[in-house]
């Protein structure tokens, strides 16, 4: 069950995501927050379930991201 960590937001993340080998999302926030810290490489990107072609989102971000996923 998930449960909220007192006092801890998203900007508390930014080393995670700074220090991980790879960043699995989908379109979120996220997506915004790994742009501002330059994370270029192995991010890899998942529709939300809607829209499976980026079209609407892809250029803001870095065009070395993996937009992946189809929806079925």
């Amino acid at each position: 069950m998930l449960q909220k960590l007192p006092n801890i937001n998203i900007f508390d993340w930014f080393e995670l995501f700074e220090l991980a080998e790879e960043v699995h999302t989908i379109e979120t926030s996220i997506t915004y927050l790994l742009k501002i810290l330059n994370r270029r490489d192995r991010v890899f990107i998942y529709p939300r379930g809607y829209s499976p072609n980026f079209k609407f989102s892809d250029y803001l971000f870095f065009t070395d991201w993996n937009y992946l996923g189809e929806i079925k």
